[in-house]
């Protein structure tokens, strides 16, 4: 509580710091100036529309917290709910705010304890979800002052998290128990979230991104310029490296460079990630393509294709037999479901902690966690061995269909209220 009024103290810090950040961040500005309006417009939709439903506000921040609650939206009693979609960042409410998965989508207010208010108590919700990481301390305050039910879903916390240093511990203790369940992916999530937030409180429900990667492997778009892929070639895929892969991935590329071609997508597509990976692979005389220059070229005749496209990482693994996913060697792996989903073996760098089933999947030896370049270049000479390379990946897919249905879970504690 006292760690809560001094982050109410620092307000007029705030303020001065987002305003000044406006003038640089075209996110931020954006987001200041369309927010009013948005809402506005929103709040005369659901007085106009909503007429007997619940009203139930669903918050994503970004793309990623989108794609988590698309399975759950897409199962949701629409004769019983009025959905108000929030989002955070511009560009994922320019591409999504039309979505026929919810009612009306509007900018989610920034967290003054004002804007809470004034946001909650107009659009009057019986609830408000966020997902995973998204915590907005004054608007939980002010749905509790207001009697707003409060749920947060696939919630993740890991035994290193700064929640969980003595400072942070108090605040996010007082934070946390304003939500009225939180519905997390596993039973080792349980026990480390029970250590800032009421035992009673937390549900096992699975997790609604496993969900959504399986629909997106059975409903995947025609993308002719993806197709050009399915060519016979035997691909490996390097998703989401940064810059502390290169040089694993240098060492082990050089060494198997006869064996397989390569799909390599940056976790950041802009010029110097861009010019890193072509200086990395003229250093071993790899030949390469943009697959965005590849049109009227034979995409087979070079060694390496680099994405500098977003948002299709999840489809290109298809095209894979093996998988490694990136910044295990920085600021902890990205998504190992997506790749295990479309029947690739997958391999990781070693901080692994931040995502439960990465760690789940080392300890089952679903996933392989590499150290160093020798060990990545041992997965890839599994490409050699297809009857147990088709093993793992069934081992793999399985994996993924046992942790499906987690949205109806989370639907069916959203009903009973």
């Amino acid at each position: 509580m006292i760690l809560y009024i001094v982050y109410l103290l620092l307000l007029p810090v705030v303020i001065i710091l987002v305003l000044l950040l406006s003038l640089i961040n075209q996110k931020i500005r954006k987001n200041l100036i369309n927010g009013f309006v948005t809402r506005s417009k929103a709040k005369k939709y659901l007085d106009k529309h909503s007429s007997g439903k619940d009203i139930i506000i669903m918050h994503a921040a970004s793309a990623g917290e989108f794609e988590q609650l698309k399975p759950i939206l897409r199962e949701m009693d629409r004769n019983k709910y009025f959905i108000v979609q929030t989002f955070q960042s511009p560009t994922i409410y320019e591409y999504e705010y039309d979505n026929n998965l919810f009612d009306v989508s509007c900018y989610h207010p920034l967290d003054f304890p004002w804007s809470a208010f004034l946001f909650l108590n107009s659009f009057k919700p019986k609830i408000y979800l966020t997902t995973r990481h998204d915590i907005w301390p004054h608007h939980l305050v002010v749905a509790k002052l207001l009697n707003i039910k409060c749920y947060l879903i696939n919630a993740n916390l890991y035994n290193e998290s700064k929640r969980l240093y003595p400072l942070a511990k108090s605040f996010n203790k007082f934070i946390f128990n304003k939500f009225d369940k939180i519905l997390t992916a596993s039973s080792q999530l349980k026990e480390t979230l029970s250590k800032i937030i009421s035992n009673n409180k937390i549900i096992v429900t699975g997790d609604s991104r496993f969900d959504q990667i399986f629909y997106r492997t059975k409903n995947q778009p025609n993308d002719s310029s993806l197709e050009k892929l399915n060519n016979g070639s035997q691909y490996i895929i390097l998703g989401s490296i940064d810059t502390a892969d290169l040089p694993i991935v240098k060492n082990a590329i050089y060494n198997f460079k006869k064996n397989a071609k390569y799909i390599i997508v940056p976790h950041e597509v802009n010029a110097n990630s861009l010019a890193e990976i072509e200086s990395m692979l003229n250093a071993i005389n790899m030949t390469y393509i943009y697959l965005s220059e590849s049109d009227n070229k034979q995409i087979q005749d070079y060694d390496c294709i680099i994405i500098n496209s977003i948002g299709i990482l999840p489809d290109l693994y298809r095209y894979a037999d093996i998988a490694y996913v990136g910044s295990g060697f920085s600021t902890g792996v990205h998504s190992v479901i997506e790749p295990l989903a479309q029947k690739c073996i997958v391999c990781y760098g070693p901080k692994i902690n931040i995502l439960d089933e990465a760690v789940e999947i080392t300890e089952l030896k679903i996933g392989h966690q590499i150290n160093n370049s020798e060990e990545l270049l041992n997965v890839f000479k599994l490409t050699a061995d297809e009857e147990n390379l088709l093993k793992m990946q069934t081992y793999g897919f399985q994996y993924i269909k046992n942790k499906l249905n987690a949205s109806t879970k989370i639907i069916k504690i959203l009903d009973k209220g």
